[in-house]
């Protein structure tokens, strides 16, 4: 089968960039032959070194608009005898670009989406003073009524999660079109960099370990658990902190926060790092995200850790409540509050055979839900049946 990826992410370092990375790998080792149509180049794209490269800059809202359409007219021309074309999108707001490559393709379209919309609680608590460059996009650009404005033409929507199904079916989207899919991850990079020397860090030997790894955007929340370490300090006094930083996002707020919780000697801020090396030498990972808006469906992090077998501490809300209960494969804290993040850390360290249980049903979740083979024969379930239609009204 002759598959076509697009995707019009502005930035190479993403959840939706590897994830589609992800399953390039996975339809290519099933034999199909797959081309890809981003702002990128191909060869850069799959380079298991892009996340340590130069990042793309994703510039104002007219230069995103501009790169759509240069993407879309790109497209017309890859798009020529494949069997299927699969449109990642980066929420249901942009459902019009799918409704509008199918137009000009003429042919079905299976159209995907990164992450969710902000739901009515969100906006209640949206910490937009805070954060405002951040967050006013998401208010004007992922909301569910510019989504609403799309009739949702396209031939079949895949989607990663059970809210992004329900959050689809609330907006017009037929049920029958809709099939839930977990994303990929790109296996093959977290695993070869599970080896990976951590050149120039000087690993910690005299206690526990925690880590974060990412963006320093508001939503990741990285201030929450700078603020919650003074707490872990008192019951782990040698534990210490490594916070990677991807480059994105501001770094003045961290290192405020670093400098007021008082602990900035157990504190140590890195650069881009391997994310394998460091998720098979952490004690714990901590992702404590105070929305998944912004994030993929799921976070490609949370699955990495899930993949690489590592204790993982996340927020409680209703993306990562999917993948399990409390305690199961991630114990889930309180989204913005510092002391039940402390907590729940602690509560972890404490237990060894908790963590040696929570990592052996990562492994069985990975491997029952999340297996690369059996993700990608339900694409090709999808992608069949779109093959098989000639023509699409």
């Amino acid at each position: 089968m002759q598959v076509c990826l697009v995707s019009i992410h502005p930035r190479l370092l993403s959840g939706q960039i590897n994830s589609l990375v992800g399953l390039a790998h996975a339809l290519r080792a099933h034999g199909h032959q797959v081309r890809l149509v981003t702002a990128f180049a191909e060869a850069r794209l799959l380079d298991p070194d892009r996340v340590y490269g130069p990042e793309a800059h994703a510039g104002l809202l007219p230069a995103k608009m501009a790169r759509v359409f240069r993407i879309i007219k790109r497209l017309h021309h890859a798009a020529a005898g494949a069997d299927v074309v699969h449109l990642n999108l980066p929420t249901p707001a942009f459902s019009f670009v799918g409704d509008l490559v199918q137009q000009v393709l003429n042919r079905p379209i299976v159209v995907g989406f990164e992450a969710h919309l902000l739901a009515g609680a969100d906006y209640c608590h949206l910490p937009i003073r805070q954060a405002p460059t951040f967050y006013l996009p998401w208010l004007t650009m992922n909301n569910p009524l510019l989504a609403r404005l799309s009739p949702f033409s396209a031939a079949r929507y895949v989607v990663a999660s059970q809210l992004q199904a329900e959050e689809l079916r609330s907006l017009g989207a037929p049920t029958d079109r809709i099939a839930i899919i977990p994303n990929l991850i790109d296996r093959q990079r977290v695993a070869a960099e599970a080896e990976a020397d951590l050149d120039g860090v000087e690993w910690p030997h005299d206690g526990p370990v925690l880590s974060y790894i990412g963006h320093f955007n508001h939503v990741k929340g990285v201030d929450v658990l700078i603020r919650a370490f003074p707490r872990v300090l008192q019951a782990y006094p040698t534990a210490r902190l490594l916070i990677a930083w991807s480059g994105l996002g501001p770094a003045t707020p961290i290192a405020q926060a670093i400098a007021a919780s008082g602990a900035g000697e157990r504190i140590q801020v890195l650069g881009r790092v391997p994310v394998g090396a460091v998720l098979r030498r952490s004690s714990a990972f901590v992702l404590p995200y105070r929305l998944t808006i912004g994030q993929a469906a799921y976070p490609g992090l949370v699955l990495e850790a899930l993949a690489s077998g590592v204790p993982l501490v996340t927020s409680d809300l209703p993306l990562l409540r999917e993948l399990g209960e409390p305690g199961e494969v991630a114990e889930l804290a309180r989204p913005e509050d510092p002391e039940d993040l402390a907590r729940t850390i602690v509560r972890l360290l404490a237990d060894p055979s908790h963590q040696a249980a929570m990592v052996a049903r990562q492994r069985a979740l990975v491997r029952n839900s999340f297996d690369p083979d059996s993700l990608v024969r339900r694409y090709e379930e999808v992608y069949g049946q779109q093959s098989l239609v000639a023509t699409y009204a």
